[in-house]
């Protein structure tokens, strides 16, 4: 009798224990370990990535011998395609990551890529190479690019602006190699040759995307506040979980700032936190089983960045309008700059190698902007706003500057000053709207640029077509430059009288609420 109460004891502890409710414990990103590893990946993509889009201008002089008979105009959209489809679908590929993790995505990115440009060797028409050079080539250039950064943000915190720094530095020196070496494939193998050669380089893209490992979040059984307590501090520095535990991968969008290009240590959200552990649950969002069940990882990440409504915020409107007026603008010099150079007597050779020169000085200010960024006496804004001003007015002279010796100065400043612009934008983002409207208006703000770039690299070909130079192309793109940072000047001080009015309205319905309360009381 007394074993068998014993035995009825047992089962029903293990009843009660099986059923305790599990918690889902998102893991604290490393900060080094593997993540330096996926850093060099996302350096290497970025490099892919960014070196073939920053050196388009090498291909469009070798397509305009090809087509004679085809306008400049219509040539460029093939590379206002790469471009504008590259951050058109960003929302997209995100939706992608989300539901299967940055790993395929990128894989499946590299392979469309390669095979787009490999296709685009038997191209016999421009029609043909806009949709698969520019079209195809352009959404695969969208997945291999965003899990690169995603990544980043996913293994670090702390050290996260160093390490996206050493990340999108890849961008810079992809221009600064792919000038020479797209100059001599075509000089070499012709531009089918060329685009053959670069469609097996991009295959390199496989690789790096199979060291996106993902983090793991661990399912564990809900401990009483103490030791619950005790278990987050035990997780400031990052295990990963054992084979015994279960754990599920960890969906990159679940954290509200993974598109934060900067050290995390800066936000207001870290500030108040206690620890980083208690950071990052304040920055997650994992949703229960059978929120999960009814609404899909694609769905979700969708409705979050498609959500129209944040263009109602003065704040974000003007920072939309900016980044429109900026990539209206900033594309033009990569595809021009080589053929406007050759027309006034610079050799073919010298003439690509102003790019890489915009390359090498895109490299140096991304740091230097990365680590303004996080020094508490600078302003991202301002140096954002400075910066595009600079570009545009630089651009606007650009037609003066006709000597070697003034190209090439031009090509530094640009290449410096327009980095600032790109590398500053997240930060700036997340400064004036907060970590918690991140996600939602990273999405609207890249779709927007997307199509701003597509249009304006087309506008200024069309330009060209109307009056057959270049100095009314780059005075438009730099004026829409100079607007960009003119636009944004106000924007800090509009995002504190949004605030105010936003706190003063809560206020009030906390009021009335109080009020009805009340009123329901005495009757």
């Amino acid at each position: 009798m007394g074993a068998t109460k014993a035995s009825k004891d047992g089962a029903t502890k293990n009843q009660t224990k099986s059923k305790e409710p599990e918690a889902t414990v998102y893991p604290t990103p490393p900060d080094g370990g593997w993540g330096w590893v996926v850093v060099v990946a996302s350096f290497f993509s970025n490099l892919l990535v960014d070196g073939v889009l920053y050196t388009f201008g090498i291909l469009y002089v070798e397509l305009q011998e090809a087509f004679p008979d085809v306008s400049k105009g219509k040539i460029t959209l093939i590379g206002s395609l790469l471009g504008g489809l590259y951050l058109i679908g960003g929302p997209i590929v995100s939706a992608l990551a989300n539901k299967f993790g940055c790993r395929p995505v990128a894989i499946a990115g590299s392979i469309t890529t390669a095979t787009a440009f490999a296709v685009s060797y038997l191209a016999t028409s421009v029609d043909m190479l806009l949709i698969t050079y520019g079209a195809i080539g352009g959404l695969g250039f969208g997945m291999m690019y965003l899990p690169s950064i995603v990544m980043v943000g996913l293994y670090f915190d702390k050290r996260r602006a160093m390490a996206t720094g050493i990340a999108v530095c890849g961008s810079g020196i992809g221009a600064f190699v792919f000038a020479p070496l797209g100059r001599y494939l075509n000089d070499s193998y012709g531009w089918r040759g060329s685009l053959l050669i670069l469609s097996g380089l991009m295959l390199n893209g496989i690789a790096c995307g199979a060291v996106y490992r993902p983090l793991e979040a661990k399912k564990k059984k809900r401990a009483p506040k103490v030791e619950e307590e005790a278990e987050e501090e035990k997780k400031e520095t990052y295990r990963p979980p054992d084979g015994g535990s279960a754990a599920e991968p960890v969906r990159p969008f679940q954290r509200l700032d993974v598109l934060y290009t900067g050290s995390v240590t800066n936000l207001t959200e870290y500030k108040a936190s206690e620890n980083m552990a208690a950071y990052i649950s304040s920055v997650t969002s994992i949703p229960r089983p059978e929120e999960e069940t009814a609404v899909s990882p694609i769905t979700s990440i969708l409705r979050t960045m498609f959500d129209f409504s944040l263009l109602l915020s003065p704040t974000f409107f003007v920072l939309c309008l900016s980044g429109v007026f900026g990539f209206m603008g900033f594309f033009t010099p990569y595809i021009y700059l080589t053929d406007f150079s050759s027309q006034h007597g610079l050799d073919p050779n010298k003439a690509s190698l102003l790019l890489s020169v915009c390359g090498i000085a895109s490299t140096v200010s991304r740091l230097v902007s990365g680590w303004l960024a996080d020094r508490t006496w600078a302003d991202s804004l301002i140096i954002h706003n400075v910066a595009i001003i600079l570009a545009g007015v630089s651009t606007c002279l650009l037609p003066l500057l006709t000597s070697a010796s003034l190209l090439f100065t031009y090509a530094v400043a640009f290449g410096a000053l327009l980095a600032g612009f790109i590398a500053l934008r997240s930060i700036v983002l997340c400064d004036l709207l907060g970590v918690q409207k991140l996600t939602n208006s990273f999405g609207l703000l890249v779709l927007f640029q997307g199509i701003a770039l597509f249009t304006g690299s087309y506008m200024s070909g069309a330009i060209y077509e109307s009056s057959g130079s270049y100095t009314t192309s780059f005075l438009v793109a730099g004026l829409f430059m100079v607007a960009a940072g003119l636009v944004a000047l106000p924007a800090r001080w509009i995002a504190r009288r949004e605030e105010g009015r936003n706190a003063k309205t809560k206020k009030g319905e906390i009021t009335n609420d109080f009020i009805n309360i009340r009123r329901t009381e005495d009757a």
